[in-house]
């Protein structure tokens, strides 16, 4: 019943969208996702799911992300961040064609690849999700079925119950890690 409510609370997410990125595990615990925020980017403010995401991140002292994408916009971003005094770790999971497309980049090298604060997990899976987590929020977006990111649709949960399922799923996608 539980799930049920999460999905039709938040059901123009969950149904616009490719799910094959969310282990059935972890469907099965959409309950913890039921107060989540669903924010979506409208005709007359198409970055508003981005914007919402950026300010988000930008408060946070630790991030952990699963980077299913490569973009240099959210590239800036995070080397912004790590940049600052207040974030201290930057931990992302991406798959090995993100990564080298990465290492093309000098200024992202450098900045980002190379900087102490940021640990980057190579895997060798293609996770179609992008899922951000710190010690006070989560994140959540997905691909549409036709197999393109959607940046315009994002959930966000602030309580222990979502940071904790987005803290697991993490760990599902980092097994081979720590």
């Amino acid at each position: 019943i539980n799930n049920w409510y999460s999905i039709e609370a938040n059901e123009l997410f969950w149904n616009n969208h490719e799910l094959s990125g969310i282990p059935k595990t972890f469907l099965n615990k959409l309950y913890l996702l039921k107060d989540v925020e669903f924010v979506s980017s409208t005709t007359s403010d198409l970055s508003n799911a981005f914007n919402t995401y950026i300010n988000l991140i930008s408060s946070a002292r630790k991030l952990t992300i699963i980077l299913p994408i490569y973009s240099e916009n959210h590239f800036n971003h995070f080397i912004d961040l790590v940049k600052s005094d207040d974030l201290k770790h930057l931990r992302i999971i991406l798959n090995s064609k993100i990564l080298k497309s990465m290492q093309r980049s000098r200024y992202i090298k450098k900045l980002l690849l190379e900087n102490k604060k940021v640990e980057i997990i190579e895997t060798e899976e293609d996770p179609k999700l992008f899922l951000t987590y710190s010690e006070s929020f989560m994140t959540l977006t997905l691909f549409f079925e036709d197999g393109h990111y959607d940046d315009s649709q994002i959930i966000i949960g602030e309580n222990k119950n979502a940071i904790k399922w987005a803290e697991e799923l993490f760990n599902y996608y980092n097994k081979d890690g720590d």
